[in-house]
């Protein structure tokens, strides 16, 4: 483009610039693959300057005490440090030297000029559009060592600088800014932010800087991600002691962690947990290995947790943001009991097994008024195998089975698991027979009495009052036949027979043998004498049982 054309000129050479003119613009355009463009500069008699307009360098002609100059535009696009600056004006004035403004008629200008950018120093170079400071919506890695690139829009020469957060450094012409330094440049410049250290929070943090620019404030803000901690599945636990469990984390790389248990007084580290804190957490899930200290002494589950915290949340009790639980379940302790069937016979020191949880006390009971008795009443701790209870158990007193229990307790004495042994004890049995069941009406006569009864049953023997026992009576049965002998206790006065039952109880058992003593018999022969009158003798037979008066 040139500027400042007069749009006349006169015959004569003037000394000085005419005045009453109109100055005019011609201009030219150049695609990417250039052009030449010939104007013809008429006359212009702009002047001299001097003091205090006078510069000293071609850099600082830009026309400065002078009117209407005639000068030469270039207007285009520079691309610079990265940057596109539109509207770039580099502005040539013709003259003799670097205070002449005149344009003097059938003179020839030589101005040679080579484009290498835009120089800050060189005043003729103007700049009408320069870019704004961009940063993208893309935040940086929550993480340590994250980056990001921002492309700072400086007009080339211009200085610039920020002071760096701790949190964050930068590189410049590939040497670290760290992070609280002031970072300084000049012209445009991509800057490479570099985080120093993970965001100790759950939330995005941010900085923003407030750069003058092209002489205008302008903001930019860097922001980091938010930091995360994530935890794996809770933990279940055998009751015994010593089962071990583990779970993991995941805390955003470069956080401080840490990991501590809430209840110490069954749950504790495993050997192999590898660690409870660190400066750093890696960028993998990191495992945590716990271990029961001590058995579960009651039958319900009881719970423990890991609490895991990472960045801010570790030294700063109330900040929550990175702060996590992991359940840790101890399940509840058993205890499994057992049948046994035993005989009717009184017998001691039997024994039946049960099972409990490992590394328990236990207890064992029976219920008040039970036919059990326990032979020991405690004892451990317990193996996890099975184990035996020691008992007595009496002769079963009844014709029918029996059962009852023994409830055995391990650990705690009132929420410990219980398991139950059942104990059922066989039928006791008893058979009597008698011999003869038919006695003569006499006295004293006799016959035997048979039974069997399950051994150590107590019997007794009651009889009708015209019976008595021979031998000793009560006692206690054999398991074997024993026989006592029984009479009658005087002759039957009575014409019609006597009967009653002999009853034997043993134990609960009660069983009756018939017994029958005749009636006696009398018989009289010759019923009727007959004399003579003057007299005589006979005789009458009579005939009945023994002793009968």
């Amino acid at each position: 483009m040139l500027k400042s054309v007069p749009g006349k000129s006169q015959v004569t050479a003037p000394t000085t610039q005419l005045s009453g003119l109109s100055y005019g613009t011609y201009s030219g355009t150049a695609n990417a693959g250039g052009a030449t463009i010939y104007w013809y500069l008429p006359e212009n008699m702009a002047g001299m300057v001097g003091a205090p307009d006078a510069v000293d360098s071609e850099k600082k002609k830009i026309g400065t005490g002078v009117t209407n100059a005639t000068c030469i535009e270039l207007t285009g696009t520079a691309v610079q440090g990265g940057v596109k600056y539109e509207e770039v004006t580099f502005r040539f004035y013709p003259g003799s030297n670097m205070n002449n403004y005149d344009i003097i008629r059938n003179s020839h200008y030589t101005m040679n000029v080579t484009l290498v950018g835009i120089d800050v120093s060189d005043e003729r170079i103007t700049v009408g559009k320069i870019p704004p400071i961009i940063v993208d919506e893309e935040k940086m890695p929550a993480e340590k060592g994250g980056t990001k690139e921002v492309q700072i829009t400086a007009r080339p020469g211009q200085p610039w600088s920020f002071d760096m957060p701790q949190w964050l450094s930068a590189l410049l012409d590939g040497t670290s800014v760290s992070a609280g330094a002031t970072f300084s440049y000049h012209g445009p410049y991509r800057v490479t932010f570099q985080t120093a250290s993970a965001n100790p929070k759950a939330e995005d943090r941010s900085v923003t800087f407030i750069l003058k620019v092209n002489g205008v404030d302008q903001d930019m803000t860097i922001t980091q991600s938010a930091s995360t901690l994530t935890k794996g599945e809770d933990i279940s636990l055998d009751a015994a002691s010593g089962s071990e469990g583990s779970s993991s984390f995941t805390a955003t790389k470069g956080l401080q962690w840490s990991a501590a248990l809430s209840d110490g007084e069954w749950l504790d580290w495993a050997t192999g947990n590898v660690g409870t804190s660190g400066l750093e957490a890696p960028a993998e899930a990191q495992t945590l290995i716990v271990k029961a200290k001590a058995s579960n002494p009651s039958a319900t589950a009881r719970t423990g947790v890991i609490t895991v915290k990472a960045g801010a949340s570790v030294g700063d009790v109330g900040y929550t943001g990175l702060k996590q639980g992991i359940s840790v379940t101890q399940v509840g302790s058993t205890v499994t009991g057992s049948s046994k069937v035993v005989n009717a016979e009184a017998v001691n020191g039997l024994t039946s097994p049960f099972t409990a949880t490992a590394g328990l006390n236990w207890t064992a009971s029976v219920v008040d008024g039970s036919w059990i008795t326990l032979a020991e009443s405690s004892g451990g701790p317990t193996t996890g195998s099975a184990e035996n209870i020691i008992y007595n158990v009496p002769v079963n007193p009844n014709a029918e089975s029996r059962s009852s229990e023994i409830t055995v307790r391990a650990g705690d004495a009132s929420t410990g698991p219980t398991g139950t042994i059942t104990v059922n004890q066989k039928a006791s049995s008893l058979t009597v027979s008698g011999s003869p069941a038919t006695l003569a009406a006499t006295a004293d006569a006799g016959g035997t009495l048979t039974f069997n009864g399950t051994s150590g049953l107590p019997f007794s023997i009651t009889t009708p009052a015209w019976l008595s026992l021979t031998g000793s009576t009560p006692g206690t049965t054999d398991g074997g036949n024993q026989t006592l002998g029984y009479k009658t206790s005087g002759v039957n006065l009575n014409s019609t027979e006597l009967s009653g039952d002999i009853t034997i109880k043993a134990g609960n058992i009660e069983k009756k043998v018939a017994v029958t003593q005749l009636g006696f018999t009398f018989s009289v022969s010759k019923t009727e004498l007959s004399f003579e009158k003057t007299g005589g003798s006979g005789t009458v037979e009579v005939e009945g049982i023994s002793g009968l008066p």
